[in-house]
Formats: structure tokens, C-alpha cells, sequence
């Protein structure tokens, strides 16, 4: 098949029917509706007892080179998270995320230009379809875009980038107007090829922002943030029954990768008061502040 082409084919109704074809230099593969993705999501975060407030105990490396720093990290399902993290000389940066907002401080002053240290974990917590409905919504993404393509070893969903869908098959020649091939309803949104698309310039076709699901465990192993931001999740960890990914690796474009290495998880208590700016600007020496999160009661 030469550069550019695109074969497509019917798609399957639920996500048990996904297979995989080869047809020479194209792979092909059923894509459910995003709907049944996010159904999927929901019940893998919710057996992985993620879906309320967590917070993360972690340190902080730059590249390959040894820690610079610890942390602690608090997430929300509804988009609400903090990060606070220390150094060896005892500098506070601070991190602060409200949906698709984000800002940090160094030692109480705020950071003009802060690094993205903080990326949108709350997708892990999702409990239902219509709750990844509207965040990916707040996001600027499609929820109705559901694509395929490799990562790894495996295959994954993208959910949220329409650039990524194929257009619907063509009618058989002879079909009538509406007819489908296996007399039942066309569910799904498309097809991808598993190869990059060129136009009819050569030029590989430019995707956007999503969210890339392994197909077999419906966990999220990578966002391709706005800005060319990539966030990439490690293999699931058991943490005192809360199922994390055990490190984040954080890409930012013309800038050396950041590497979060996570040593606990646990539930919190975290009132949408201790996620605001006040927290972030005061200098921690002089924060009398009871703290945002405790342990929760379970």
C-alpha cells in the first residue's frame, strides 16, 4: 500500500469484538465507540480504588541523573490538584492545577513560566462515562473521538483527537443509501490506520491532544497534552490496595524529561479550599495553615 492510503472497515459494536488484521504494509482494527472506552475506563479505575482524592508520595529526577527532590502530591477526580516539592537546600516550588489551569511558586513567589510538573492525573480517577464526558470536555477535547493506534508492545484507544478518526467507509457499490453490510447499526466512528498518514504533499499529517488507552486493561498509558506536552505512565503498582502507575515521565518540548518516581499512594480527605492560591503564594516558612489533605477514613 503506498504513502497516504487508507483502507477502513466496518466497526465493531462493543469493545469485546476488538481484533487485529494485517493486510500487507496496513494494519487495520476495530474501534468501538468511545462510549464503551469510557465505560471500560471507569470500572478499571474504579477496581483500581483510584476514584477519590489520592495523594502521591514521590521524588523528582531530571533525565537519568540521580533525585533532586521530593514531594507530595494531591489529586482530584474533579480536576483540582497540588504538588509541593523540596530540595536539598530547602527551596519550596509549588504546583497548582484547577481543571485546564495551571501556576506554580518558588519559596511564595510566583513562577512567570513554570515547567509542567503537574499533569491532568484526575482522567485515573474517572468513576463513569459521563464524568470522562466532560472532562474531556474542560480539556478542549472531541468525547466522541475514538481512534487506534500502536504503543509499545500493545495497541491502544486514543480517545479525544478527531484527527486521528478516519472517515466512514464508503457504500458498497449497489447498496442503497443507508444500508449496512450486516443488516445492524454502524456504532462506531471510523477506522485508523496503524501507520502515519501522509497527504497528498508527503507530509505526515499533524494529530492533536488525547488520551491513549491499552486496549486490554483500558488503563491510560500516555496524554498528549496542548503545547506538545507527553505524559507517559508506568505499569500499575499496588499501593495498600490503591492501584498508581509507580512513575510519570513528563516531556516538554526543548526541555529535558522529568521523572516522577512514586513511592505511596493514599486516600485523602482534600476540601477544594486547600487547592487555591492563597496555598500557593504563602512562603511555607511562615504557613501556619492546617493542612489541605489528611488520610481518609477508610
Amino acid at each position: 500500500m503506498g504513502p497516504g492510503m487508507r483502507r477502513a472497515v466496518r466497526v465493531a459494536s462493543g469493545v469485546g469484538f476488538f481484533s487485529l488484521l494485517i493486510a500487507g504494509a496496513a494494519s487495520l482494527a476495530f474501534v468501538p465507540e468511545a462510549e464503551r472506552i469510557a465505560r471500560a475506563m471507569a470500572t478499571a479505575n474504579e477496581a483500581a480504588e483510584r476514584t477519590d482524592a489520592l495523594q502521591l508520595d514521590l521524588t523528582l529526577r531530571v533525565a537519568d541523573r540521580e533525585p533532586i527532590g521530593t514531594g507530595k502530591l494531591v489529586t482530584h477526580p474533579t480536576g483540582l490538584a497540588r504538588l509541593e516539592l523540596r530540595d536539598a537546600a530547602g527551596r519550596v516550588e509549588r504546583h497548582l492545577r484547577v481543571v485546564r489551569e495551571h501556576a506554580a511558586s518558588r519559596n511564595g513567589r510566583e513562577i512567570e513560566r513554570p515547567r509542567s510538573f503537574l499533569p491532568p492525573l484526575s482522567f485515573l480517577q474517572i468513576d463513569s462515562s459521563e464524568t470522562l464526558r466532560q472532562a474531556l470536555l474542560e480539556y478542549g477535547l472531541d468525547p466522541e473521538a475514538a481512534a487506534i493506534e500502536p504503543c509499545g508492545e500493545t495497541i491502544c484507544y486514543v480517545l479525544g483527537d478527531p484527527s486521528r478518526v478516519a472517515p466512514p467507509p464508503p457504500p458498497e457499490e449497489g447498496a442503497e443509501e443507508g444500508e449496512q453490510d450486516s443488516g445492524e447499526p454502524d456504532h462506531g466512528r471510523g477506522i485508523t490506520i496503524l501507520e502515519p498518514e501522509e497527504d497528498e504533499t508527503g507530509i505526515q499529517r499533524p494529530t492533536g491532544p488525547g488520551l491513549w488507552v491499552d486496549s486490554r486493561t483500558f488503563e491510560i498509558v500516555r496524554i498528549d497534552a496542548p503545547a506538545g506536552v507527553t505524559v507517559e505512565f508506568g505499569p500499575g503498582v499496588d499501593f495498600k490496595g490503591v492501584r498508581f502507575p509507580d512513575w510519570i515521565r513528563i516531556q516538554e518540548p526543548e526541555r529535558e524529561p522529568v521523572r516522577f518516581d512514586i513511592l505511596g499512594v493514599v486516600p485523602v480527605n482534600a476540601p477544594a479550599a486547600g487547592f487555591s492560591r492563597t496555598w500557593l503564594l504563602t512562603p511555607p516558612q511562615t504557613d501556619q495553615s492546617e493542612p489541605p489533605s489528611a488520610p481518609a477514613g477508610r
